[in-house]
């Protein structure tokens, strides 16, 4: 099971956001968000198993076990949208494609800091297969682990659980099909982000059929850590114009 996490409990919401967060990661990734958020959107956390809440629990192992997971957790009674970051964004991508097939359509998604298919495809990386030192040297490209080094118990526990996500995300053959233009898209990235530049964040229009607009902020692969209130405003922004 998932777990969703209501960040807020705003009475008339207009729309509901659902928040995916990074291999690894879980609902608290968004609990910074808490304060910040405007009381026109319902902002839900998607919390995979194996982490957080459910701790201990066993983790999907592949994104299609994780799709077909939050395929009934999605609520479409009312206007709803997306915002994924990292491996969230590829969970975003790939569950709006099957919700578009099922003419389901969310009235706007926001793709962070993950590549577009086609270079995705052209990799050939098997990130869980990496000795311990290596998987940490990778992990430092992408920002600060000195918390989860600390406890050496602890770093055991949590580099299973994203070695899990990363083999799920590394074995997944990505789709490439076109977001329907029924679907508004914002993109987001950091601009000092080596993983994700922005020249292949540049390369998501290809997959977009209607409204797509691209937003930078400073900061690396993990800039919604820096520059919370900047990435809410643009979201509200962007769903406002188009609600």
């Amino acid at each position: 099971m998932l777990d969703k996490i209501h960040l807020n409990t705003p009475i008339n919401a207009k729309l509901r956001l659902y928040l995916l967060h990074h291999a690894g990661g879980s609902h608290m990734f968004y609990r910074a968000w808490q304060r910040e958020l405007p009381d026109w959107i319902e902002f839900i956390a998607i919390e995979l198993p194996g982490r957080g809440l459910s701790f201990g629990k066993a983790c999907l192992e592949s994104i299609e076990d994780i799709l077909e997971a939050l395929l009934p957790v999605i609520k479409t009674d009312k206007p709803f949208a997306f915002f994924g970051h990292s491996m969230g964004a590829l969970i975003t991508y790939e569950l709006t494609l099957k919700l578009q097939a099922r003419c389901i359509y969310p009235l706007w998604i926001g793709l962070s800091a993950f590549k577009p298919p086609h270079i995705k495809r052209a990799e050939l990386v098997h990130r869980a297969l990496m000795t311990e030192n290596q998987f940490l040297d990778y992990l430092k490209t992408l920002g600060d682990i000195s918390g989860l080094t600390e406890d050496k118990h602890a770093m055991k526990i949590m580099l299973e659980i994203i070695r899990k996500d990363f083999k799920a995300i590394d074995d997944f053959n990505m789709s490439e099909s076109k977001i329907d233009n029924k679907t508004a898209v914002g993109l987001f990235y950091g601009k000092e982000d080596s993983e994700v530049t922005y020249e292949m964040m540049k390369g998501w229009p290809d997959y977009i059929s209607g409204r797509c607009t691209t937003y930078g902020f400073r900061g690396g692969h993990f800039y919604l850590q820096e520059v919370k209130s900047e990435v809410i405003n643009k979201i509200a922004l962007e769903i406002n114009e188009i609600i």
